[in-house]
């Protein structure tokens, strides 16, 4: 009986111990999952943008300008084909890197909006370049600037300052599946987040259909 007390006992204590890892988990371990999916997901941003390049190249883009519509069913499909592999890429490397012990729906939907919005601006932005080449050598700039939320990601300084950011509200879902966070802060994520992707896609479609459809159509 006594040894019986003792098992349910460390049963008990073990199974606590891992709810507190849970709640409070080191410092930096909320900021490597944000940090890790950052990392992975920006590769959309240079794919989308690669995409759009080769497209416009081969006379693709030209053709979805005759009607906005078609630019919008673009924008769609290459951006939820990007996301969806983005988030599968993501999940994959936290999963080996960082460990199983996450919140993985809140992970995946903060994975998928940052993949969503890096397509999105991608295209947006190498739509205003001529030469792709151009785009290349400004694209640091632009990464730089969007991975400043990570500076609240990892303490250097407070994580509120930049809640006016694109891609704030899908790194705080991330973090939030690796520690506990208020209803409030994921409430935030989902509706933040969904706006920025709204921002995005009209960003992306005006920048497209700026363009103009080539001469003769």
């Amino acid at each position: 009986m006594r040894h019986r007390t003792l098992l349910d006992t460390s049963c008990r204590s073990t199974a606590d111990g891992r709810h507190a890892s849970r709640s409070n988990p080191p410092r930096s371990f909320s900021g490597a999952a944000g940090s890790t999916a950052h990392k992975s997901t920006k590769s959309r941003f240079f794919f989308a943008s690669a995409l759009v390049t080769i497209d416009r190249a081969q006379g693709v883009i030209g053709a979805l300008l005759t009607t906005p519509e078609r630019v919008s069913r673009y924008l769609w499909v290459r951006a939820l084909a990007l996301s969806a592999l983005g988030t599968g890429e993501t999940a994959f490397i936290v999963f080996v890197a960082i460990g199983p012990d996450h919140e993985w729906r809140w992970f995946v939907a903060g994975a998928g909006l940052l993949s969503f919005i890096y397509a999105l601006v991608g295209m947006a932005i190498v739509a205003t370049y001529a030469e792709f080449r151009s785009f290349l050598r400004a694209s640091p700039t632009w990464v730089f600037a969007f991975s400043l939320p990570l500076l609240g990601s990892v303490h250097l300084l407070p994580g509120w300052l930049f809640l006016w950011h694109p891609v704030k509200p899908a790194l705080i879902l991330i973090e939030g599946s690796a520690r506990a966070v208020s209803s409030s802060a994921v409430v935030y994520g989902i509706l933040a987040g969904i706006v920025s992707c709204s921002v995005a896609f009209r960003l992306a479609k005006s920048r497209l259909l700026a363009l103009g459809p080539p001469e003769g159509i």
